[in-house]
């Protein structure tokens, strides 16, 4: 288990200083998002955390023509359900991936949650999420900037 964060650690590190490093390694990394790399959940989270970070840095130098969209698709739910069952530094590190991913046309952005917070392996007690996966926001505003100082101190306060 430490060996396997050393090793993803180190691969984190050269892709923060030189993402070509890692981009022809993409997909190599892609299994370890799957985060049942039967290690404990705080090696589990620096695991994924780095994996994600990885793809975010290193998949854009990765030419279209490389990319298995079937592998980024698969990618793309495993990273989902990534935001479901980790802290806040995961969930960070799995939207950026996402938003990769999306830039760069390897999902269309239609990737909706799991039926039930149960599918996804996290809190199992959760009711299910609205038929066809849609969440509705909270709150719809036109333009935020018609907000004025109060509304918007309610708003972040809520």
């Amino acid at each position: 288990a430490a060996a396997m964060v050393a090793i993803l650690g180190a691969a984190y590190v050269f892709c923060k200083a030189s993402p070509a490093l890692l981009a022809p390694h993409v997909e190599t990394l892609l299994p370890y998002l799957k985060a049942q790399n039967h290690v404990d959940p705080k090696a589990e989270t620096l695991v994924v955390a780095k994996v994600s970070n990885v793809v975010t840095w290193a998949l854009p130098l990765v030419s279209p023509e490389r990319r298995d969209l079937s592998s980024l698709a698969s990618c793309a739910e495993d990273l989902l359900k990534l935001t479901y069952k980790f802290n806040s530094d995961v969930i960070h590190a799995a939207v950026e991936s996402l938003a990769t991913l999306s830039r760069l046309g390897c999902i269309d952005g239609g990737a909706k949650p799991p039926t039930s917070w149960a599918a996804s392996g996290a809190n199992p007690g959760a009711p299910p999420s609205p038929a066809g996966g849609a969440v509705e926001p909270l709150l719809k505003l036109e333009d935020p900037d018609d907000l004025d100082a109060h509304e918007r101190a309610d708003l972040l306060s809520s």
